[in-house]
């Protein structure tokens, strides 16, 4: 690490990562370290977790709130 808290990501893993200047990369501090990842790999690594899911996950807590207020709707006597 230089002096002004500035840290060099050695050429040869640059050039692995795919890190070129203006690259964004996210800041994990995490078990007493620091992981510097490119944001695209977050990107990519997240769409695969979520890529099984077929359906979208907002419809279905939309749908779930609005159930919700019916049932409350319903015990309060509101004619629904």
């Amino acid at each position: 690490m230089g002096r002004q808290g500035r840290v060099v990501i050695p050429a040869d893993v640059r050039r692995e990562l795919g890190i070129e200047p203006g690259t964004k990369l996210a800041v994990l501090v995490q078990d007493g370290g620091v992981m510097l990842l490119p944001r695209e790999a977050i990107k990519r690594r997240l769409r695969e977790m979520f890529s099984g899911i077929d359906r979208s996950l907002s419809e279905e807590l939309i749908a779930e709130r609005h159930a919700e207020a019916r049932r409350d709707a319903i015990e309060e006597g509101w004619d629904v």
